[in-house]
This record gives C-alpha cells, sequence and structure tokens, in this order.
C-alpha cells in the first residue's frame, strides 16, 4: 500500500490547505431540514458530487460495459457543524490511501471557510458480475498518486 506523503491520521480534515481538489455547490431550498439546517442525506449527495467529480477530473471514464469498475466498499460521514440554506458548499477532495485494488478519499464540507461534515470513502476496483476485486489500473492509479 501506498502511503500519502503526509500520514493521513496527521491530517486534520478541517484544514483547506490539504486539499487541491474543489467542488462548489449552490445549495438549493430542497437540502433543507425541518429545522432549517442543510439535510444530512443533502450532504451524502454533495459528497457523491465530488467524488464523481474528482474522478472525471483526474482521469478518462473506465470502460464499465464489462461489468468492471469502481464500487464503494464504505463510507463514513462525521457531521460535525451546520450549514444553512441560501450559500454555496465547497468539498474539498484527497487521496488518503492508495492500494492494491482499492482508495481512499478524503472529503470534507465547507460553508464560509467553516468545516461542517467530513467524508472518508473506500473504493474497490472490481469485476462486479464475478463479485472480486482487481488491482488497480495503472493509468488510474498514477492519477490518484499525483493527488496524495
Amino acid at each position: 500500500m501506498t502511503e500519502p506523503k503526509n500520514s493521513a491520521e496527521a491530517l486534520d480534515p478541517s484544514d483547506t490547505a490539504s486539499y487541491r481538489h474543489w467542488t462548489t455547490i449552490s445549495l438549493r431550498f430542497s437540502d433543507m431540514d425541518r429545522m432549517q439546517h442543510i439535510n444530512n442525506l443533502a450532504v451524502g449527495d454533495f459528497f457523491e458530487t465530488a467524488r464523481v467529480g474528482f474522478r472525471e477530473d483526474i482521469h478518462p471514464p473506465l470502460d464499465i460495459s464489462a461489468g468492471v469498475g469502481i464500487v464503494i466498499r464504505r463510507i463514513i460521514i462525521e457531521f460535525v457543524g451546520q450549514a444553512h440554506y441560501p450559500g454555496d458548499v465547497a468539498v474539498g477532495t484527497r487521496v488518503l490511501r492508495l492500494g492494491h485494488s482499492s482508495y481512499t478519499l478524503g472529503h470534507a464540507a465547507f460553508q464560509d471557510d467553516r468545516c461542517f461534515a467530513t467524508c472518508e470513502l473506500i473504493s474497490v476496483y472490481a469485476d462486479a458480475r464475478a463479485g472480486k476485486s482487481l488491482p488497480l489500473p495503472e493509468s488510474l492509479r498514477k492519477a490518484l498518486e499525483a493527488y496524495t
């Protein structure tokens, strides 16, 4: 496993300086909950938007026609503050770990430079039909390494 330049455990997820890839999301009225906070499901959508945008920005789409591609193994979201409508959310993305067939992304969501949620996500390159992991394609590995 390739460890990032800084140990993942030593990185402060709320430090904007530790993210090199950013996604800006405009909040929608429908993202609010009954308490007029941005609801937890919307926050999950923000991280999905950032994750997909990151992968599309750093690497050409993978050919998934044979049932081989990236699947999510684990998602952990921690809610550390509140966000409010209206406004924008900035989501930072970084690579925390690279394995043989998997990689771990770290995300943090900010509103007005204040972190309100973090996410750690493990993705696995796999043959979904056979139900087994495969080595990361070298081109994807190199693209991810640039963000460790």
